[in-house]
């Protein structure tokens, strides 16, 4: 029952919460399901790793409306790491497809973007 609940919850997060990530490092909240909707997970940032990833998790509230959500709690069920400064747009669509792989794998830790060119590298490829 979690699973779906997770699914959608993840669903529900508006695009705009899952790029141009504030660039503060750390703790805050993204999204967090709406009283209505159970409270069950919330969206947050960790701050910056040390080599420029933004840290997202996905995290069980304990005051959870689902109790299979409870029983998660309070812990992480999906992490995604961004790199800030990507050279290709991390899309909300890649984020969203990254939680859904770390939480179909016990929450492990999903890498998203790839380093910007260095000045050197774009010399030696126009020479």
């Amino acid at each position: 029952m979690s699973k779906k609940i997770f699914l959608s919850f993840l669903d529900e997060i508006p695009d705009d919460k899952l790029k141009g990530f504030p660039p503060r490092s750390g703790q805050v909240t993204l999204y967090t399901q709406k009283e209505k909707d159970g409270q069950n997970y919330r969206l947050d940032k960790q701050g910056l790793t040390s080599d420029k990833y933004h840290n997202l998790q996905i995290q069980a509230n304990k005051q959870a409306k689902s109790t299979s959500v409870r029983k998660q709690a309070p812990r992480t069920v999906a992490t995604v790491l961004v790199l800030e400064d990507s050279d290709a747009e991390v899309t909300p669509a890649q984020v969203r497809n990254a939680f859904k792989r770390s939480y179909n794998n016990d929450g492990s830790v999903e890498k998203l973007g790839t380093a910007p060119k260095s000045k050197k590298e774009d010399d030696t490829k126009n020479k």
